[in-house]
């Protein structure tokens, strides 16, 4: 039984951390709204010019952005044509560490949870609830 649970939260390490401790054989899913807030706030913080960031947050988590993806192939080309953006446009080295270590891992997480787990819908996950 143990096995079906799945939990989600938002990005906080600590919640993250005791749901896989107590559930170390269950999945997590991250909260996309969070996960664009603290991109959002990342690249305020680094200070990517609001249109610049407008155009990335819209690339990952619009309609048509790689939250949504409809399978692997399509997330990847999403997840390299925002990449190809954020080289073409010359910004922070620290940025594109940050989507590829940081962003991607939970967005591609998510995705392979909901593309597994069709009563879930195709909605990127949202949780307003966890805080």
């Amino acid at each position: 039984m143990e096995d079906s649970v799945l939990t989600g939260s938002d990005e906080e390490q600590a919640m993250v951390k005791a749901l896989k401790y107590a559930f170390p054989h269950s999945q997590h899913m991250y909260c996309m709204i969070h996960c664009k807030d603290n991109v959002r706030h990342y690249m305020t913080k680094i200070g990517v010019a609001l249109n610049h960031r407008e155009k990335i947050l819209a690339m990952i988590f619009c309609v048509n952005g790689a939250t949504l993806a409809g399978d692997e192939a399509q997330l990847e080309n999403k997840l390299a044509e925002t990449m190809q953006y954020v080289r073409m446009s010359n910004l922070d080295e620290e940025l594109q560490q940050y989507m590829q270590h940081k962003v991607f891992p939970k967005i591609t997480n998510n995705l392979h949870i909901m593309w597994t787990e069709k009563w879930l819908g195709q909605n990127a996950w949202n949780n307003n609830n966890s805080e």
